[in-house]
């Protein structure tokens, strides 16, 4: 696996370019195939306003969704010699209604804090900072890892698509090329294994990565046959978070991006029964068979499903680069975790996942506020290497700023999931998107809802693989059937890439 250190002096040769998959420029509602995890991927926390760091300079306040990030923010406010006062306002959606309500009220805080986009909502609220000093900049731009302004600026494409569209808002259509209102603050993406180490060790299992996913499969096993407690725990409420943040993992690992295109292809009478496909899915039957699964996981919100882990009820668990901060805040001695990223089947033609990491969220500064200065100052002093540790490594986030030779300074479990980044667009998810673009856009349509129902259904004990692929396959007919699905101009040739 590529270190992240040894890409340092590639990243910074590499053009910023915007490439996130799924509506980067949006805040999805359900996790997909892209890096980039959506709001509920993001842990959701609420808690009782925090105390104010005495950093002997100005005042701010900060508004956040993520009790994991406070001790981080407040580290920062030292280095930045601001006095910073953080309100953690409820899970996801309550927040962002929050924020919202605020912003028409124009009673903002100095500092918020939002997911990784373009600000839709917002633009009207908050400073632009391409026009501020030193955010405008090449050198600062240059502190972050390629891309980590692609998901907040806006691009020209956007703006031309918005000019045409008649669903776009006023404030929409008003913002123009190359504006951004948040400044990255942290970066990553799913597909991640964290292993319970004590549990493993008390129970005598390895606490080796496995180096195979049947190798972790045999270790819930043995796991489970010492101590009666379950193998994983993951949430299997939300439909697409088992595809999106594992099985698109395992598929393209074991068939190469060609093979995840030809599940993915709604135009192609792909034959989707074949050994090589059921392989991927039949995992979900094992899991389920041996009962290797946390009870009741079908009825477990990815918060649940992180507390049940949390809380010693499994040995491993689904999550992504954002977990970390979220089991730190649940009371988790995270020297008893480590990580690892999704490893692939027996046979299949790519042995180690690597990710392109995502912008998760930013930092932005209200237009009401006064203290705009000192809300510079400390952003600013976020994206320097040593507000970013300081951030990291008590925020238990993986910061969006280069660290170069000293990202071993980050905590185990950060740098073991930063193991598998890559900024070289050479992840398998980013061949994918790269060699079939037509399908990209539309990866996640209903056919693959009805994949991931039909995967739901295995779950439950009420399907199999081959249901499952055999829905997928008549939905795809029926959706191009129907008109649904536009096939583009010269889509073959497209598809020989």
């Amino acid at each position: 696996m590529k270190k992240y250190a040894k890409l340092v002096s590639l990243v910074l040769a590499i053009a910023m370019v915007f490439a996130l998959g799924l509506t980067a420029c949006s805040k999805p509602a359900e996790p997909s195939d892209s890096t980039q995890p959506s709001d509920s991927a993001a842990p959701s926390d609420s808690t009782e306003p925090s105390e104010t760091t005495e950093g002997g300079g100005e005042n701010l306040t900060l508004w956040t969704w993520k009790i994991g990030y406070q001790d981080g923010f407040q580290e920062v406010a030292k280095l930045a010699n601001v006095n910073l006062t953080i309100d953690p306002l409820g899970v996801d959606a309550e927040y962002q209604n929050k924020v919202k309500a605020a912003a028409n009220s124009k009673t903002l805080p100095d500092i918020v804090h939002w997911w990784g986009s373009t600000a839709d909502d917002l633009s009207q609220s908050l400073v632009d900072m391409s026009t501020q000093e030193p955010f405008n900049t090449e050198e600062f731009k240059s502190r972050f890892y390629a891309n980590a302004f692609d998901p907040v600026t806006v691009t020209k494409e956007q703006v031309a698509i918005w000019a045409e569209s008649k669903d776009a808002s006023e404030v929409t259509k008003s913002q123009k090329e190359g504006q951004y209102w948040y400044v990255p603050l942290d970066t990553g993406g799913a597909y991640t294994i964290f292993a319970n180490k004590k549990l493993l060790e008390d129970a005598n299992v390895s606490t080796e990565i496995p180096k195979t996913w049947e190798e972790m499969v045999a270790n819930m096993e043995a796991y489970k046959k010492a101590t009666g407690g379950a193998g994983l725990a993951c949430s299997l409420q939300i439909p697409n978070l088992w595809r999106g943040w594992c099985w698109t993992a395992l598929e393209l690992m074991y068939n190469g991006p060609e093979g995840y295109a030809e599940v993915c292809d709604p135009f192609m009478d792909f034959d989707l029964l074949t050994d090589r496909h059921l392989a991927t899915v039949e995992v979900v039957e094992e899991l389920t068979e041996k009962e290797l699964w946390v009870p009741g996981s079908l009825s477990l919100t990815i918060d649940e499903g992180d507390q049940t882990f949390a809380a010693n009820k499994a040995c491993y668990l689904l999550g992504g680069s954002y977990t970390a901060a979220t089991l730190q805040a649940m009371g988790m001695n995270m020297d008893d975790v480590f990580s690892f990223p999704i490893p692939a089947l027996e046979g299949s033609k790519i042995t180690e996942w690597t990710v392109t990491p995502g912008t998760l969220t930013g930092l932005g500064v209200s237009l009401n506020s006064e203290q705009k200065d000192a809300a510079f100052r400390y952003i600013e002093t976020m994206s320097t290497v040593d507000g970013a540790l300081a951030f990291g490594n008590n925020g238990y986030s993986i910061p969006a700023t280069l660290l170069g030779d000293r990202v071993s300074e980050l905590t185990p479990v950060l740098s073991m999931i930063m193991e598998s980044y890559v900024t070289d667009g050479s992840d398998p998810l980013s061949q994918f998107n790269t060699n079939y673009p037509q399908l990209k856009p539309i990866a996640g349509g209903a056919w693959m809802t009805r994949f991931e129902n039909g995967m739901q259904k295995i779950m439950m004990g009420e399907g199999t693989a081959e249901d499952a692929l055999k829905d997928c396959m008549a939905s795809k007919k029926e959706e191009v059937a129907a008109g649904n699905i536009v096939k583009l101009e010269g889509y073959e040739d497209q598809f020989k890439k």
